[in-house]
């Protein structure tokens, strides 16, 4: 076998095409399509052909598996010739091109930049934090940290500074002030200082004949424009993408516009990987019927390599408790079949129900973003009131009190009275303090429900005891969202053979042991957020909270919230499962795809819709 044959092995025709065309090229890759497989094909055949490669991706992960697929090829002889990396790791050698890299010396030796030898002073993101809260204050503005970083972003990437209020002109400028005066600046100066550079003539471009760019969808208006000056120094470009799974728009990704531009702009032919090596036919084409109702998209038709052999189905369940129940059934069938299975969520909110029956059941899991279950205070609290039953401290009876409504000065005067101890107290007790009647009636009541706990955990009762912790707990929840959250840690701590203080120190160990506990269990349940599982595939999935308003979000885009599922019904390569719960309809998404409901009785516990 050739070398060229060697390289290019295993290519389909159409991937064949997009790995040997020598032009502008956009190359539309649908789900599970070998995008990675074609673009390091296509790396190390240019390679061999002498040529100087640069591709772009959008995270370290993905440029380091590009970057050792393309090695692994065409061989670590050609390393001067080839750099790979995200837009912000690229775009900073290109600044600082003697910076010491292994890769892609052929091409940083041929730089010539503005910048001299000193590198950029990077914020970190505790003190960017920081420099937001403050310019905020100083412009008088009240924005959560996500909203205010989107207005900074926004601004910067659109030039559009003068177009904003006053208030919201001052904030960024205020913020752009902190930083100038520590001599730092922010990840997107990076990508604005460069194409700036880049325009003026300063700086050159990167000096290869071929520029490939990874998951291209989710390039926005900077970007494009680093592309596009690339182009016109002569680099032929290589976009890979899918509009189909543009899920970036609050983050002002272009999506399919940029596809669009790119045709027009640059004339570049387009190229379809519509062959899906990683979902069966029935997930395939559910997803593929959904999402062709969108209408700002690319018309393709996909084909499943797998063929027929899948299995889809959909429902829906009276509460949110039935629906995580079901799941978990489904997430140990997965276990038991040694299948790989990810629960996803358009929220993380979502997520915390299954997650408290996995920790309930000791099942292994990985919760991929967002704050763990364990982590949640009804859960502490709940841990502290067991605390107290065992071993009273001070800081447990302060927490749960502290939860009844009682306040600071109560609080001292309470420990100052009882110490570490819980007893009713007699009436002379507290006829010598500044208590107030409210608090007093509290800790009454708190201290004789206390005395029956203790009993009930002695007698080993200790199901009914955490019945009345529960009670306790949901009566003075501030709303319903923690009065869940106190049944979902009413589950968690529910005893199997143990007492519940035994459970508690096992928790708190797993708590902090999390990380290490995930790595020795093989193959977790991974839960997930929609977002976070794009680029990942699953033997299993199933899908939570397919209801309307929350997927699709109604404060979302109907076409993105449309891409969205789509991306989560691919992962799934053998079995996908969709459910709703509540009072809420089902997802319009569910009957575009197609998707039959389960069989009648499958779910002992259902409800229409």
């Amino acid at each position: 076998m050739g070398g060229d044959e060697r390289l290019l092995h295993g290519l389909n025709p159409e991937q064949l095409q997009a790995a040997q065309c020598l032009e502008h090229c956009l190359v539309v890759a649908c789900p599970g399509s070998g995008k990675t497989k074609t673009l390091a094909a296509k790396a190390a055949f240019l390679l061999s052909q002498g040529a100087r490669v640069a591709a772009v991706t959008f995270t370290r992960d993905a440029a380091l598996e590009l970057r050792g697929r393309t090695v692994a090829l065409a061989g670590e002889g050609s390393n001067d010739r080839l750099l790979v990396g995200t837009f912000h790791s690229i775009d900073m050698l290109m600044a600082f091109p003697k910076a010491r890299t292994p890769f892609g010396t052929s091409i940083l030796s041929r730089m010539r930049s503005p910048f001299g030898s000193r590198n950029w002073d990077i914020v970190r993101e505790g003190e960017r934090r920081g420099y937001v809260r403050r310019a905020l204050a100083e412009a008088g503005i009240k924005l959560d940290m996500d909203e205010a970083s989107r207005l900074i972003e926004d601004a910067k990437a659109n030039n559009r500074e003068s177009a904003l209020e006053g208030s919201h002109r001052t904030f960024i400028a205020t913020y752009q002030q902190i930083l100038s005066r520590n001599g730092q600046i922010d990840f997107q100066d990076i990508l604005l200082k460069t194409n700036a550079a880049l325009a003026d003539g300063s700086l050159t471009p990167l000096a290869v004949e071929y520029l490939l760019i990874d998951e291209y969808q989710d390039t926005d208006e900077v970007q494009y424009e680093w592309i596009k000056m690339h182009a016109a120094a002569g680099c032929r470009l290589t976009c890979v993408g899918d509009d189909d799974q543009s899920i970036y728009g609050f983050r002002r990704a272009l999506g399919f516009a940029c596809m669009e531009r790119l045709v027009k702009d640059l004339k570049a032919d387009t190229i379809l990987l519509g062959v899906n090596y990683r979902c069966h036919g029935e997930i395939l084409g559910a997803a593929g019927k959904m999402v062709q109702s969108n209408r700002g998209r690319i018309d393709k038709i996909l084909r499943a390599n797998k063929g027929l052999g899948g299995a889809v189905e959909w429902e829906r369940f009276g509460d949110f408790e039935l629906e995580s129940e079901a799941c978990l059934v489904g997430v140990e069938d997965a276990l038991r079949d040694q299948a790989t299975i990810a629960v996803l969520a358009r929220s993380n909110r979502r997520l915390d129900l299954i997650e408290g029956l996995l920790v309930a059941r000791d099942l292994p899991y990985r919760r991929a973003d967002g704050e763990s279950v364990l982590d949640k205070p009804e859960v502490a609290l709940f841990g502290s009131l067991i605390e107290t039953v065992a071993q009273c401290t001070p800081r447990a009876i302060d927490q749960v009190l502290g939860w009844a409504g009682v306040f600071e000065a109560d609080l001292r005067q309470i420990r100052q009275l009882f110490g570490n101890t819980v007893r009713i107290g007699a009436k002379q007790d507290f006829e010598r303090t500044d208590l107030s009647s409210d608090a007093i009636a509290s800790w009454t009541d708190f201290a004789k429900r206390h005395a029956a706990w203790s009993d009930l955990n002695e007698k080993g009762l200790y199901r009914i005891m955490l019945h009345g912790m529960k009670e306790w707990l949901t009566l003075h929840a501030k709303d319903e969202k923690s009065k869940r959250m106190v049944e979902i840690a009413a589950s968690i701590f529910s005893p199997s053979g143990i007492s519940p203080r035994e459970r508690l120190e096992g928790l708190r160990l797993a708590s902090r042991q999390r990380r290490t506990r995930e790595a020795a269990t093989g193959q977790p349940v991974s839960l997930m957020t929609a977002h976070s599982s794009k680029g990942l595939e699953f033997d299993r999935v199933w899908i939570l909270g397919a209801e309307d308003e929350a997927w699709p979000s109604k404060n979302g885009s109907l076409e993105e919230e449309r891409r969205l599922m789509y991306v989560a019904m691919t992962r799934a390569r053998e079995r996908l499962t969709v459910s709703a719960a509540g009072q809420r309809p089902t997802s319009p998404f569910v009957a575009e795809s197609g998707i039959p409901r389960a069989p009648e009785g499958k779910y002992r516990s259902r409800a229409g819709g």
